[in-house]
């Protein structure tokens, strides 16, 4: 039976001149150890299909993503990842052969759809099946280099940026029309990965110091990180943790929610806005929570193990308003604990209930 969702395919730029102008054991072992690097960072919400060639092909149903920003996020840190791998086979190698002085010209794009396709069983792997899975193949060779100047870059149809449902940030897209004979004009919003990863690769991580700290816990959820991730970010699902109610949230970052955004949690009349002062996609977050008589650090930190993922959460001192301190701390961080440690089980309840019947 057909279902519908995103169909993503991760292919390799470069790798038939890279094939030809090298000797092609060595390259082949090469090409190997990079597909497994893009396959074993292919994790929730995408579902891993099968490798075709020099490419990786997976896909993620409707209703399984809540925050669809977490795709976009999955599929940068797969390149981030890929990236890094790439520049550590540059910098340990000292063969002197073509195969390995090539690697540097190897690069990773992605192309996203949004339709229906089946899904066949077979040697072990899920083949997708359908003129959209079709669609996506006929999109992986276009001509965005060449008109657009990307060497590495994300490629969302006209159907995927819909389904994303991220006005701002399809925006901050480039345009473009690629010209097939099977399916006509189709229409991409492309996304260059170079700053993406100029940024990645010098991201500043906030951490707390031991000093700092007044709470600290840490909890094991049986979900892949991705799925922990996409609850963590959802504005919704994260008010759980506060016995809050999500009053809205202020996007930065080209349109996705990171540094300089802002949660508003709800508690009556009262807002709470929580600025977001480092992001690191699947990983971790930390925000100043900045309430009328208050101030204090938060962390969310995710420990990926495969099926389970660690959850650190950690909240620093809290500074009170001098007139108001006095009265209010005692009350303040007795309901804190107490919120918390009845928020954090119904949050992981939530979260391995919707990973278990996904």
């Amino acid at each position: 039976m057909a279902k519908t969702g995103f169909i993503v395919m991760a292919d390799i730029t470069g790798y038939t001149v890279y094939l030809n102008e090298s000797e092609l054991d060595h390259a082949q072992e090469s090409i190997v150890a990079i597909l497994d690097v893009i396959v074993g960072s292919t994790d929730a919400p995408l579902t891993l299909s099968r490798v075709v060639g020099d490419a990786v092909l997976s896909y993620a149903f409707d209703g399984t993503i809540l925050n669809t920003q977490t795709l976009v996020e999955e599929l940068e840190s797969i390149y981030v990842v890929f990236r890094r791998a790439l520049e550590q086979m540059v910098l340990n190698t000292t063969c002197t052969c073509n195969a390995c002085a090539n690697l540097s010209a190897l690069d990773l794009k992605f192309v996203v759809h949004h339709g229906d396709f089946v899904i066949r069983e077979m040697a072990g792997s899920h083949e997708l099946i359908g003129p959209n899975v079709n669609l996506v193949f006929r999109l992986a060779k276009n001509r965005i280099r060449e008109i657009l100047g990307f060497g590495a870059y994300i490629a969302y149809t006209s159907d995927a940026v819909e389904a994303l449902e991220l006005p701002d940030f399809v925006a901050t897209l480039a345009p473009l029309v690629a010209d097939t004979d099977e399916f006509g004009s189709v229409q991409l919003h492309v996304a260059d990965m170079q700053p993406v990863w100029e940024r990645r690769r010098h991201e500043s991580i906030v951490t707390l110091p031991d000093s700092d700290v007044w709470l600290s816990f840490v909890r094991d959820i049986h979900a892949p990180v991705g799925v922990v991730w996409d609850h963590l970010t959802d504005p919704a699902k994260r008010s759980r943790l506060f016995a809050s109610d999500p009053a809205g949230t202020l996007t930065a970052d080209g349109g996705k929610m990171g540094v300089s955004g802002t949660y508003v949690c709800a508690h009556g009349k009262m807002r709470i806005p929580h600025r977001i002062v480092d992001w690191i996609p699947l990983t971790q977050y930390t925000f100043q929570s900045e309430g009328p008589f208050f101030q204090n650090l938060w962390q969310f930190r995710l420990n990926d193990l495969g099926d389970l993922t660690q959850l650190h959460i950690t909240v620093g001192r809290t500074r009170f308003v001098p007139a108001i301190g006095v009265l209010a701390s005692p009350v303040w961080r007795r309901y804190t604990r107490k919120t918390i440690i009845e928020g954090l089980v119904e949050f992981i309840t939530d979260v391995e209930t919707s990973h278990a019947t996904a």
